[in-house]
């Protein structure tokens, strides 16, 4: 095969793809009729910056590169975060009802993934549409079969009834520990502590500082505590 020629449009090193252009040169002057109008330049979006004092080519959102970057990284990031980590919202009877089964049949606790330190919400019944109906109310979350088979020898696997558990983490946990916080009557301290839990997008970018990471340790320690089971100490 030969070899192919460079682009014919001047200053471009690519190679040819199509009427002697390169792949982008081709492809504007099938979108614009020209070869050398992008879609910035037919759109106006070669105007300045529209920032205050900055000359600088638009790049997205009337805004050159570096700005929008820098607005893309603060405030449009926490938005998105916030947006992903809410829930459908809850009628006032639903969020009692799933308050009165955290209480009863849930727990909230945190659990450690990727050395952070993550909420989470959840509820076991052997009844599996009560199971369905909180993810779907809920909108988020996932539900599965937990204990499918007894595992002692005492235990008759004729007579046993499978348990299934609802189960939420991270923000959307805490979101909905903030819609059922005024109904619970048994967890409130847990729901108080997993709420203060610093969370990835709300507290933090990427990386927690040192103070939060003392912070998630002592809520760590203290739910755990909260939760533990079996005889009390005298």
């Amino acid at each position: 095969m030969a070899d192919r020629a460079i682009c014919s449009i001047e200053g471009c090193d690519k190679l040819s793809e199509a009427r002697g252009w390169c792949s982008k040169h081709y492809k504007r002057w099938y979108a614009n009729g020209d070869p050398l109008v992008s879609r910035y330049m037919r759109e106006g979006m070669d105007l300045p910056c529209s920032v205050a004092n900055c000359d600088a080519p638009r790049a997205s959102k009337g805004m050159c590169s570096a700005h929008y970057q820098s607005a893309k990284s603060a405030p449009l990031r926490i938005q998105r975060h916030a947006a992903h980590a809410a829930i459908e919202r809850l009628t006032d009877v639903d969020a009692a009802y799933i308050a009165g089964m955290v209480d009863a049949d849930g727990m909230i606790t945190v659990v450690q993934r990727d050395h952070l330190v993550m909420p989470m919400v959840c509820v076991t019944n052997s009844h599996y549409p009560l199971i369905e109906w909180l993810l779907a109310t809920i909108g988020a979350g996932c539900a599965y079969e937990q204990k499918t088979e007894p595992k002692r020898p005492d235990q008759s696997k004729e007579r046993w009834n499978k348990v299934h558990r609802y189960q939420l983490t991270g923000r959307k946990a805490q979101s909905l520990l903030a819609i059922i916080r005024p109904y619970l009557r048994v967890k409130q301290r847990q729901a108080d502590l997993v709420f203060a839990l610093p969370q990835r997008g709300r507290d933090f970018s990427l990386a927690v500082n040192d103070n939060q990471r003392a912070q998630a340790a002592e809520i760590l320690t203290a739910v755990r505590a909260l939760n533990k089971r079996g005889v009390k100490a005298a």
